[in-house]
Formats: C-alpha cells, sequence, structure tokens
C-alpha cells in the first residue's frame, strides 16, 4: 500500500476490530501460502499488496457494489484457502452495513490457473442451476514487485457458512459451523444427514450422465461447500469448482448400460468422499458417520429422478440405476472399490483412512441400497 488508503476504502482483517491504517507492521506481513502453512511457508505477497491489489480490482467496479454514497468501501480478509485468500466486501446501502460481495484472491502461479478455470466453470454454472454463487468479473493485478495476483467478484453468501466435523462438540460426528458471532454446533442425525444429501443432491445435479463431466476434486475440509442453518432447516451451496471434466473415457454418449455403470461408480466415489474431512478444517483426517452414507444416496437419487428421459429405455436412467446396481456381483463392488483407491495418492493423508474404513462402507453403501 503506497502512499495513503482511498478515502473510500477501509482495511480490515476478520475477527480484528481495527481499520488497518498505512504504517500498520501487520501490512508488512507476507500472506500464508495456505491454511495449514507455517511459518516459513509464506507466499511473496504481504498484506499491503494484498488489499492494494482488491483496492484496485474494485474501484473501477464500485458501481457493482452500489454503495450509498460517499460511505467507506470495507475490504475484509476472511482466511488463507489452499489456492486463495478470500475477502468479504461490506458496503452501506441505505445506511445499512451489508456483505453482498466477496473476491476470491490467488497469489500463486497454480492459483491464478486455478482461478482462470473456475471462474468459467462457475459462469457457466449459473445459467444452468442454483447450486452455486453468482459471479460477475475477473482481472489481474500486478504488485509493485512484478507479481500477478488474479482476482474476480462473486456473490457473497452472508447466511451461508463453512462447516466440519469437529471433536468439540456435544457428541461425536457433530459440525462446527463457523458464523460471524462464534462456532455453532450441529449434531442432531436429520440435520446432518440434511447437509450430506443436499451436497450429494448438488454433485448428482451437476453430474452429464452422456459425458460423464463431474465436479471433481472437492473436498469438505477445503471448505468447498457451505450451509445456512433455521431451525431444523438448512441449505448447502456449491461455492469452488476447480474442474470439471469426464470420469471416465471415452464417454458412454447414449449407451444406457455405460451411462449405468458411471453413475454406479460414480455414486462410490461420491460416497466415500462424502465421508472425508478434517477436524476443524485444519485438524487431523475425519471420517464420517453412516449418516454421511444415506444422506448420499437419498441425495443421489433425488437428482437421478430430474434426468431427462433415456432415447432408448423410454424412462429417466434413475428409474433402473437400483435394478442395474443388484446385478453386480461382491467381486465388482471389490473391484469398483480398489479403483478408487488407486487413484488416490499414497502420500495423501487420507488414503490410509479410506483404506481402513473402505471395506465396511462398501457394506453399508450395499446395504443403504438394498
Amino acid at each position: 500500500m503506497q502512499g495513503t488508503a482511498h478515502p473510500l476504502f477501509e482495511y480490515r482483517i476478520a475477527g480484528h476490530p481495527d481499520v488497518l491504517l498505512p504504517g500498520n507492521p501487520l501490512l508488512k506481513k507476507q500472506l500464508p501460502a495456505d491454511r495449514h502453512a507455517g511459518a516459513a511457508s509464506t507466499a511473496p505477497v504481504t498484506l499491503a499488496a494484498y488489499f492494494s491489489a482488491i483496492h484496485a480490482f474494485l474501484a473501477p467496479r464500485i458501481s457493482l457494489l452500489q454503495p450509498d454514497k460517499a460511505s467507506p468501501v470495507r475490504i475484509v480478509m476472511v482466511k488463507h484457502g489452499a489456492f486463495y485468500h478470500p475477502a468479504y466486501i461490506e458496503v452501506k446501502k441505505n445506511g445499512i452495513w451489508q456483505r453482498s460481495h466477496g473476491v476470491n484472491v490467488a497469489v500463486s502461479p497454480q492459483g491464478c490457473e486455478i482461478m482462470a478455470r473456475e471462474f468459467s466453470l462457475l459462469s457457466a454454472f449459473q445459467d444452468r442451476c442454483s447450486h452455486t454463487p453468482h459471479v460477475f468479473d475477473m482481472d489481474t493485478v500486478k504488485t509493485p514487485d512484478g507479481t500477478d495476483i488474479a482476482l474476480f467478484l462473486v456473490e457473497w453468501l452472508a447466511d451461508h457458512h463453512e462447516f466440519h466435523l469437529t471433536d468439540a462438540g456435544p457428541e461425536n460426528d457433530t459440525f462446527v459451523v463457523w458464523t460471524p458471532e462464534g462456532d455453532r454446533f450441529l449434531s442432531a442425525p436429520d440435520i446432518r444427514m440434511a447437509v450430506y444429501h443436499q451436497t450429494a443432491e448438488i454433485l448428482t445435479d451437476l453430474y452429464d450422465p452422456r459425458t460423464t463431466a463431474h465436479v471433481f476434486p472437492w473436498h469438505h475440509a477445503a471448505g468447498d461447500f457451505v450451509l445456512a442453518h433455521t431451525g431444523d432447516q438448512v441449505d448447502v451451496r456449491l461455492i469452488s469448482v476447480r474442474q470439471y471434466a469426464p470420469m471416465i473415457t471415452p464417454p458412454p454418449g447414449d449407451d444406457l448400460l455405460l451411462q449405468l455403470e458411471a453413475m454406479w461408480l460414480f455414486l462410490i466415489q461420491m460416497s466415500i468422499r462424502m465421508r472425508l474431512d478434517r477436524i476443524d478444517g485444519i485438524g487431523d483426517v475425519a471420517w464420517a458417520d453412516t449418516a454421511a452414507v444415506t444422506g448420499t444416496v437419498r441425495g443421489w437419487e433425488a437428482a437421478l429422478n430430474r434426468y431427462p428421459i433415456h432415447p432408448e429405455a423410454g424412462v429417466p436412467p434413475g428409474d433402473l440405476i437400483r435394478p442395474y446396481i443388484h446385478t453386480r456381483s461382491d467381486d465388482d463392488w471389490a473391484e469398483a472399490a480398489r479403483r478408487f483407491v488407486q487413484t488416490t495418492p499414497e502420500a495423501a493423508p487420507e488414503h490410509p483412512v479410506i483404506k481402513k474404513h473402505l471395506s465396511a462402507h462398501i457394506f453399508c453403501l450395499r446395504e443403504t441400497l438394498a
């Protein structure tokens, strides 16, 4: 940040009450590479450069934010993710502070590459479904030392929050929901099942049975899904789409049997990933209880029931999937499970957790589908 801050912009860090004025020593600190980074693992970008880049990005786009005249725009850094360092934007509208937009910020070459792909995918999905936030614009800003920072402006889902399995709650298999007012704990099995149901429904809605294109990878630990919770109602949204590509090649096209096989493999993959998280988002790898399996199957089936009628079968493929699955042998299930394990790098921290629970998981999944 060179000179003085723009009078219509304020720079803040979530959880800290004070505005970061020029000269604040915090502005000289470098961004950590990600949420797991230690002191020595940093990105070559200071907080000053971070806020200046967002400022430069937003200044010509103020009309998109629609703030009250002469009121400040607050840029509030939220967290450090695997690839992005997001901030939310607060503006006054009719005298009331509101959060309606966010800015995702990538400072590494890998993060910038992922961001370009993700912006394109989110742009396409917003015309197709209501599961993902709207995106508005993307650009690249250079820091004074020549580092490229990529940014995109996105709808901020103010009522939706990141959630994770925790061991700090009142019961086992409790979600902790990170809200601005503090952590909230959700332990009721029906609430957790509804979260898994909606997550699976979103992923299956976005799955293409002809091409097997699907959202992958995705991780609960990365905060790719967020939820809003009121009473016994939850609403889940997908906020990050790093890749959308075929699961198998060549694609099945209109071949009904190949479509059904791919849907079965998609369910196996999704059901395993659904059970994985990290304690409190950053701790040890966690494995969810069987509510995740029940919720996943219900959400998968709910979405399949909306698939279009297959030209050969005369019915939606969802009508045929259970009879098809029941034709698969024990060896078929074991081979499909092994195939998934082989696609998970052995060095990945979730690999031993998946191997430990795989047999019991497949048994549970088959029982749920029986």
